[in-house]
This record gives structure tokens, sequence and C-alpha cells, in this order.
């Protein structure tokens, strides 16, 4: 009976053993089933990510340029840059008129105040030291000064340039280097009545290889003449 009961206890040892041995080998294969999942996951990522890469590389080889369409392009871009350059050029142009314009306006507005104002205050013209009728003229003027002591204003040309004196005195340009006299003539207008003076001149103003020209009139009753 004691040797029984012996051979029973291992009986039972060998088969809590082998239980256990099977449930070893059961978590080692359910290990490496899962490790050979894992890994064919792995590649089967890798092999698609390379297939994706490879059909956008040829998708975006197909989005190449032809020869045609670079000549098209560049066509295109050309004439936008021609366009571009045309219209700088067009406005350094219009401002650089503009320019012309404004000293043009500028001078022959000065000049013609200045101009009225010295034949209104004069009582006469001094003929003989004047040049009327003429191109250039000169134009010599009996007038009085702040004082009321006589003087005399005299308008004339020198280097294309209209200037004045005082008192016999050089006072300096009345026009601005831009701007060119081309010509200058004061006609005396007398009857009855009245002394006038009637002034006709002709400026041209000049910025680079822009030049703009105009002539400017006016038509001055002396105050010694009515």
């Amino acid at each position: 009976m004691a040797k029984i009961k012996h051979l029973k206890q291992n009986l039972g040892v060998w088969m809590k053993f082998d239980r256990a041995r099977h449930d070893c080998c059961r978590a080692c294969r359910a290990g490496a089933q899962a490790s050979i999942a894992t890994k064919l996951c792995y590649y089967t990522a890798r092999e698609q990510t390379k297939l994706r890469a490879k059909k956008f590389a040829e998708r975006a080889g197909s989005k190449g340029f032809s020869l045609t369409e670079m000549v098209i392009y560049v066509a295109i871009l050309s004439v936008l840059t021609i366009v571009t350059v045309n219209s700088t050029f067009s406005a350094i142009r219009s401002f650089a008129e503009f320019r012309v314009s404004r000293d043009l306006n500028s001078s022959g507005a000065s000049l013609m105040e200045r101009l009225t104002r010295e034949i209104r205050m004069a009582n006469g013209i001094d003929a003989p030291n004047s040049a009327l009728g003429t191109n250039p003229g000169r134009l010599k003027l009996l007038t009085k000064d702040t004082g009321g002591a006589n003087t005399t204003v005299e308008f004339y040309i020198e280097n294309n340039l209209l200037k004045i004196k005082e008192g016999g005195v050089a006072a300096g340009s009345l026009t601005s280097s831009t701007t060119a006299v081309t010509n200058f003539i004061a006609r005396s207008l007398t009857n009855a009545n009245s002394s006038a003076i009637k002034a006709e001149i002709g400026l041209t103003a000049t910025r680079g290889n822009i030049s703009k020209s105009g002539n400017f009139y006016t038509t001055i009753i002396l105050r010694g003449g009515y």
C-alpha cells in the first residue's frame, strides 16, 4: 500500500509538471505568433510606404513641364516684364514732364507778376535807352523808389535769362536756371488818354531731355499815363 501511495504521489507531480510545460509551450507559441504578426505588420507598412512614394514620384514626374509649355511661360513672362518696364518709364517721364510744366508756369507767373507791378508803378518810359518792338527787347521805366526819389527799373535779356536793374544796379534774374527766355518784346501803346505797355515773353523750361515752351502776354497801363 505504501508503494502504491508513493506511485500516485509521483504521478500527480508528473502530471502537474506536464501541464505546466504544456502551458509554457502554448504561451511560447502565442508569443512567437504575436512576434511574427508584428514583424509582418511592420514589413507590410514599409512596403505600403514604398509603394506610395513610388506612385507619388510617378505622379510628380507626369506633371512636369513640356518644352512647349516652357516656351509659352517664358513668352508670357517676357510680355509682363516689358509691360511693367514700359509702365515704369512712362510714369517717370510723366513726372518729369509735370516738373517741366511746373517750372514753366511758375517762372512765367512770377516774371509777369513782377513786370506788371513795375510797369503799373512807373511814370513813363525811358524810350532812348529802351529797345521797343524788337527781340530781344529792353525796357527801361522811369519810376520812384520807396523814399519818393526818381529812379529807374530796367528789364533786359542776358544769357537767355530775363534780368532786372534797379537804379542802374543789377538785381538778379527773374527766371530760374531751368527756364530760358526765347523772346522778349515790349511795345509802347499810347493814345490821347493813356499810355500802356504790351509785353510778350517766350519761355522754354528744360529738365534732362524734356523741354516745354510757352508764351506769356500782358498789357499794363502806366501810372503816369492817365
